[in-house]
């Protein structure tokens, strides 16, 4: 597997990379919203090839895919496969409809991901990850399909409003979490909260989930899967509440570590310092205690789940501590009760 090549840029017009291809061979599949920045509108002139779409997890539908293709079919003559590249630039939902898009059509083109946001940077531009949604349930066709290349440009994220930092926090402090040379720990971050992401910070969290992926690219041997922590109910909710990713996985994550501490992973110390430590980031976003959440929903999903398995069981990602991850077989009834225990204990 090769990994994807990561630049870090200014500004559109410093893409040498994609300014200097032939523009016929391209196609730009971007978020509208992104019409609203002059740059962004006289940048994407030179591209005959441009393909508008709003973003969100309504998107990611075979419907909308179908849609993508027809548009390909009329227009994307004299496509050369080793030459086309498809240019993804938006959030997570628009690289994963754009990426499962490129995966398939004509058997594969070059994919190059231009994140538009802090989570889409930090996490989902990265790893290979296509997918659509299925009805209720996220992520249900897809690929694994590497982009070629993925741009970080300066540019798009000034200006971005809070909520949008917040989001990719989630993620980033996930991957500290999670990864075998955990960051984040460290007590500057514990006493004054991040407001902002360093390079160095964006770097690093780039890395290490590419060095948890290099081990396990197509999730065969359980490796990978710890990058799942906090996502089990953070979709549920996500679905359920119609929230945000990011916010749906800051609060993922809480029950991740609750539910550590329930089935006596984490030891008390431990689980009051993470307890701390998340509340000092996301206490304003938590939605345990303060919604009535469906059981039979809850089960449901999660016996859907791709991470479920046989016998009405899930896998589910625990942390043993801050580095330390776990991932164990839970009856899905016993986990979701579990859950609702300890979100009655918020109120």
């Amino acid at each position: 597997m090769k990994t994807s090549s990561v630049l870090y840029k200014k500004n559109l017009r410093s893409c040498s990379e994609i300014n200097r291809l032939d523009s016929r061979q391209v196609l730009v599949v971007y978020d509208r919203k992104l019409m609203t920045y002059p740059f962004f509108r006289t940048w994407l002139k030179k591209f005959p090839n441009a393909y508008p779409v709003t973003a969100g997890e309504k998107l990611k539908t075979i419907s909308q895919y179908e849609k993508l293709c027809r548009f390909g079919g009329r227009n994307l003559n004299s496509v050369d496969r080793k030459a086309f590249v498809v240019v993804a630039i938006g959030g997570g939902s628009i690289g994963d409809f754009a990426g499962f898009f490129a995966s398939t059509f004509k058997r594969g083109l070059k994919l190059w991901h231009l994140p538009t946001t802090w989570l889409a940077a930090i996490d989902s531009a990265h790893g290979g990850k296509t997918a659509l949604n299925v009805d209720e349930l996220k992520n249900q066709v897809g690929s694994f399909y590497f982009a070629e290349k993925v741009f970080v440009i300066e540019e798009f994220f000034k200006g971005l409003p809070g909520r949008y930092f917040s989001e990719g926090l989630a993620e980033v402090i996930k991957i500290g979490m999670v990864s075998p040379k955990p960051f984040l720990v460290e007590k500057k971050y514990f006493e004054q909260p991040l407001k902002h992401f360093p390079t160095a910070l964006i770097k690093k969290s780039i890395r290490a989930k590419w060095n948890i992926v290099k081990k396990d690219p197509y999730e065969n041997k359980g490796v990978r899967f710890i990058l799942n922590f906090g996502h089990t109910f953070g979709h549920a909710i996500e679905i359920q509440e119609s929230i945000s990713h990011g916010k749906a996985v800051a609060n993922g994550l809480e029950m991740a570590i609750e539910l550590s501490h329930y089935f006596g992973h984490l030891s008390q110390d431990r689980y009051l310092f993470l307890t701390k430590y998340y509340s000092s980031y996301f206490a304003g976003q938590r939605l345990w205690g303060k919604r009535k959440f469906n059981s039979l929903f809850m089960q449901r999903h999660l016996l859907k789940d791709k991470k479920a398995s046989t016998n009405q069981r899930i896998q589910f990602v625990f942390l043993n501590s801050w580095g330390k991850p776990v991932v164990k077989k839970v009856p899905v009834a016993e986990l979701v009760e579990a859950a609702l225990a300890v979100a009655g204990e918020f109120n």
